[in-house]
């Protein structure tokens, strides 16, 4: 198989440098947009190993995702805010606040409840697993992954999660 220093190396995404035309994310709380279906699936990589990141963003942009790495757990919500992820794929360990910790803050806002969360690290401990779980993450996918793997893995839960959103969407409108 081949090594992940084999791959070509994309750049990681950072944010744009002009401010975004769309109201600031500071503004009066609201529903977010209901997404097309059709638009491309949007994946937020929380990775604080480069080689790791690249590899996943990849992967994922060559199954035609939009895959934006964010490599400093603090930067996250303003990521969140900025991109609008269908998806987090978030690494357990990292320096300062972990992959856990990052989760149950994100699930604290009422707009992030229902954003899937997977995990994706190299700790094979069931009970660590359950742990990860329970602090409010959707899956666990273990490393070294199969790139068919986890663009499977990722690719169905986007597919739910917009399905989901888009009938309760409507049911609002509806109503």
């Amino acid at each position: 198989s081949p090594t992940m220093n084999s791959l070509p190396q994309p750049p990681v995404d950072t944010a744009p440098a002009t401010p975004p035309t769309e109201a600031p994310a500071a503004a009066a709380p609201q529903a977010p947009e209901p997404v097309d279906p059709e638009s491309p699936y949007r994946v937020l990589i929380v990775e604080d190993d480069r080689g790791q990141a690249l590899f996943a963003q990849s992967v994922l942009h060559g199954a035609g995702m939009q895959a934006i790495v964010q490599m400093d757990a603090e930067g996250v919500q303003q990521a969140i805010a900025e991109h609008r992820p269908d998806l987090i794929l978030m690494d357990l360990h990292m320096p300062g606040l972990d992959g856990m910790r990052l989760t149950a803050l994100i699930r604290q806002n009422p707009q992030q409840q229902l954003l899937p969360i997977v995990f994706l690290t190299g700790d094979p401990d069931p009970e660590r697993q359950f742990e990860v779980l329970d602090s409010g993450a959707d899956d666990f996918l273990t490393k070294p992954i199969r790139p068919r793997h986890l663009v499977a893995a990722v690719a169905n839960r986007i597919r739910r999660s917009r399905q989901q959103s888009q009938g309760t969407a409507e049911g609002v409108a509806l109503s």
